[in-house]
C-alpha cells in the first residue's frame, strides 16, 4: 500500500523569552485510492537558547521550520509507531468500503400503517 504522507501544525506553545517549547501537529496518510488515516500528537521541543547560531525568531518561524523540528524528532520506532497507526486507520475504511449494516433475518421487518 503505497501512502502519501503530510504535515500540518496545529498550535504553538512558547516560553517568556518567545522560544518555542511544544508543537501540536498532525501528520495524515493517504492511499491511492483516497483512503486516509491521522495522528495528532503534542511534543515538547528541546530547541537551544535564543542566542544560539540555529536560532530563529518567533515572528520569523514558518510552517515549514516548525515540521522540520517535529520531524527530527519523529524518527525510529516514534515514526514506525505514527506511520502504523495511520495506515491502520487507512486499512479499517478499506476493509470498510463497500459493507453496510442490514436488518437481521430473524427479526420481523416493522409493519406499515395501512393507508
Amino acid at each position: 500500500m503505497a501512502i502519501a504522507y503530510t504535515w500540518v501544525i496545529h498550535g504553538l506553545t512558547a516560553d517568556a523569552s518567545g522560544s518555542v517549547v511544544k508543537v501540536r501537529w498532525n501528520k495524515t496518510g493517504t492511499d491511492e485510492n483516497g483512503f486516509s488515516g491521522g495522528f495528532n500528537m503534542e511534543d515538547t521541543l528541546a530547541l537551544g537558547e535564543p542566542d544560539s547560531d540555529s536560532y530563529i525568531p518567533f515572528d520569523s518561524l514558518s510552517e515549514a521550520d516548525v515540521i522540520a523540528w517535529v520531524q527530527s524528532i519523529v524518527v525510529g520506532l516514534y515514526e514506525q509507531d505514527v506511520n502504523l497507526q495511520i495506515q491502520r486507520q487507512i486499512q479499517k475504511k478499506v476493509d470498510e468500503a463497500g459493507v453496510a449494516e442490514v436488518p437481521m433475518p430473524w427479526v420481523p421487518a416493522p409493519e406499515m400503517p395501512a393507508e
